[in-house]
């Protein structure tokens, strides 16, 4: 399906929506740093003998890097990047010479910086959608064999693989709900996201009074996990509900 909306190798508008929607599901941008993000850009650019290498998402209007090596900005405007045209395709995008090449000879992010050969690889969901990139760089022009590019598209892929293995750690097995410490880390996001766009944010709490037998000292699991279902009905899909603790659900 995604293949068949492209017009023109250009994304539709239509496309660009859900793929925004897939992005915001992850809870990833303006996230702490990790050790298993920052692993993988270290490992591609050791394999690929490149100084400087990303993961980098793509917002609307922003790229923003969960993990870097060497001179990366945390965050760059997405139009006119090497990111934005490498989202297009559906291998691995190379810039042997920036200098030379037609669409970024003079683009600000080759005049003003040392970058001069590129390479990057679309991170795809399992639904098809391009969420970001994995890149190396190099501040001398090179070329990119075929079995560093299987490479490169094959850490890409651990990186997709990366980011379901986080979300499956955020969710209380029993509950089926966020955990307490996505919760924090996603809460850090949204707070630091609500203050650069100056939008309101909100949280509440729920605490629910169970009925213990005696002896008992757990609270039912069946419990909050109905609660949470109930509570997700009155919801948006984008709000965030977690067990905050074993007797207490939280909102955001």
């Amino acid at each position: 399906m995604i293949a068949a909306m492209r017009i023109l190798g250009r994304v539709s508008g239509l496309e660009e929506g859900l793929r925004l929607e897939a992005l915001e599901r992850e809870r990833i941008t303006d996230t702490l740093r990790d050790e298993v993000f920052d692993r993988i850009v270290e490992d591609a650019c050791a394999a690929l003998k490149a100084p400087m290498g990303a993961i980098a998402f793509a917002e609307n209007e922003r790229l923003w890097v969960k993990a870097g090596l060497g001179s990366v900005h945390s965050e760059s405007p997405r139009r006119g990047s090497f990111c934005d045209e490498t989202l297009l395709g559906d291998g691995v995008m190379v810039v042997e010479d920036a200098a030379r090449d037609p669409r970024f000879a003079i683009n600000p992010y080759v005049t003003d910086t040392d970058v001069r050969f590129y390479a990057g690889a679309s991170l795809v969901s399992r639904a098809g959608f391009r969420l970001g990139t994995l890149s190396v760089m190099d501040g001398q022009p090179r070329q990119l064999d075929a079995e560093h590019r299987k490479q490169l598209k094959g850490m890409a892929a651990t990186v997709v693989l990366a980011l379901e293995q986080r979300r499956r750690r955020g969710v209380d097995v029993l509950t089926g709900l966020y955990t307490h410490s996505f919760f924090r880390e996603t809460g850090g996001r949204e707070l630091i996201r609500a203050r650069r766009e100056g939008k309101p944010l909100a949280a509440a709490f729920i605490a629910p009074h169970f009925r213990r037998s005696r002896g008992s000292h757990a609270p039912s699991e069946m419990v909050m996990r109905a609660l949470g279902l109930a509570a997700r009905r009155t919801l948006r899909e984008d709000d965030l509900l977690a067990c905050y603790s074993g007797e207490e659900l939280a909102v955001l």
